[in-house]
């Protein structure tokens, strides 16, 4: 079998087989061939000889020595690969491999092959592939490497301006989603909003200009402008009392809307701030009520 480096040096005493000479008379060996290449793959046919030390007389035999190579080296490298705008990559194995060798093969004869190739936003993060090589022999070595998906795409944000209504409690709360208005990404699963506001009040009623964020699961985000009209659509509650007047001198009475109100109320306007109104204001004689005339009479 050839070394890493495509050679092999062989030695008589492999060839030899039990060889002995007339008498036990002592002898040394050679080889007509001692040294093997990636060029002498397969069977080869080796002359052993002994030369007897006292008097030089030699015995040769034949022996067939069959080179054989079965080395290949897989070397592997780590790399980082980033999602296109659909959210796939693709890699070689060019790209993992790391300058794996063979003893009796170029670089360029090396049949290199992948157990995974493509990827997706499935795939985010560390994925671990096989490298496997295989050589003009058909001898294969296998490595494994780390292949990290990464996405650094940012994602489109589109957001609709929307209205909302102001709550009997004096607020509204508005989801980011709401705004939402068909915001894509190359990895759009797990893709999430934010405002810079979500609560408003009172104070906000008009025309409120927030900024819409949409983010991706890798952190990549693109955020865009948009309006928010908040509205005050509750009426105020109306709250009166009964009250007792007195005609004047003139026979003549005056109230306040004041005079009847009961704690009237208004989720955005103060009680203070009311403005009340009632329908009739000014009482005579004519509007005496009949418990009244009953008991003038007495």
């Amino acid at each position: 079998t050839l070394d890493a480096t495509g050679n092999y040096t062989l030695t008589p005493e492999e060839i030899d087989n039990s060889t002995v000479v007339d008498c036990g008379a002592a002898f040394e060996w050679s080889l007509d061939n001692t040294t093997f290449s990636c060029t002498d793959l397969g069977a080869n046919t080796v002359t052993l000889t002994a030369t007897v030390t006292n008097g030089g007389a030699q015995y040769s035999a034949p022996a067939t020595v069959t080179v054989i190579d079965n080395s290949v080296q897989a070397l592997a490298q780590d790399i980082v690969v980033q999602l296109d705008a659909s959210g796939n990559a693709t890699i070689s194995a060019s790209d993992i491999n790391n300058g794996s060798t063979d003893n009796c093969s170029s670089a360029g004869e090396l049949v290199l092959s992948l157990d995974k190739t493509s990827f997706t936003c499935a795939d985010l993060g560390v994925n671990t592939v096989s490298l496997t090589v295989e050589d003009v022999q058909g001898n294969t070595a296998s490595a494994t490497a780390s292949v990290t998906i990464e996405d650094s795409i940012d994602p489109v944000a589109v957001a609709q301006e929307i209205s909302v209504q102001i709550g009997e409690n004096g607020s509204v709360t508005v989801t980011p989603a709401s705004l939402d208005d068909g915001s894509t990404d190359n990895c759009s699963e797990g893709l999430t909003y934010s405002l810079d506001q979500t609560t408003f009040s009172c104070a906000d009623v008009g025309v409120n200009t927030v900024t819409f964020t949409a983010s991706d699961a890798s952190g990549n985000e693109s955020s865009v402008s948009v309006a928010i009209t908040v509205q005050d659509v509750t009426s105020p509650t109306a709250i009166a009392k009964n009250i007792v007047v007195y005609l004047d001198d003139n026979g003549s009475a005056t109230i306040t809307p004041a005079s009847v109100n009961n704690n009237s109320y208004d989720n955005c306007t103060q009680a203070a701030n009311l403005i009340l109104d009632i329908d009739k204001s000014v009482f005579t004689c004519e509007d005496i009520s009949d418990l009244s005339k009953s008991s003038d009479n007495g």
